[in-house]
């Protein structure tokens, strides 16, 4: 994608380059060339960086199905009434700020089961820190 506008600014440049007035001088082209592929280089660098990204955000949102799947069963057994539990907790834990999803939390950090079973009760809102993964930190 970015590897392929960075040719494509390459091949104009050559082009430009080609139809330049008499008075360029090659030097001054092959300086332009040069700039040019450290920018491509750049390009293919970020290119792959994003993807690198990518591929542990897949792995996160993979992790983090697999966690509320395999947790999801044990909370509603081993807390039949989760939504009274909830609207009981309710009154203590108090809201840090206003998210996408409603009121953001942070009192479950590390407490998956309880921060289900609280958002459960609510409908609405996010808990931060309720996972943590080496190398990116909490989520």
């Amino acid at each position: 994608m970015m590897v392929d506008n960075a040719q494509k600014k390459l091949d104009k440049a050559q082009k430009a380059a080609e139809g330049k007035p008499k008075g360029s001088t090659p030097e001054e082209i092959i300086e332009s060339r040069k700039k040019l592929e450290e920018l491509a280089e750049t390009a293919k660098s970020a290119e792959e960086e994003l993807q690198k990204w990518q591929a542990i955000k897949e792995e996160v949102k993979k992790a983090t199905e697999e966690k509320v799947e395999e947790t999801l069963p044990e909370a509603s057994a081993t807390e039949p009434n989760a939504e009274e539990t909830a609207t009981e907790a309710a009154s203590d834990p108090k809201p840090i700020g206003k998210g996408s999803f409603g009121n953001i939390y942070d009192q479950f950090k590390g407490k998956f089961k309880e921060a289900v079973a609280f958002l459960r009760g609510l409908k609405s809102g996010q808990a931060k820190a309720v996972f943590h993964r080496d190398g990116i930190g909490d989520i």
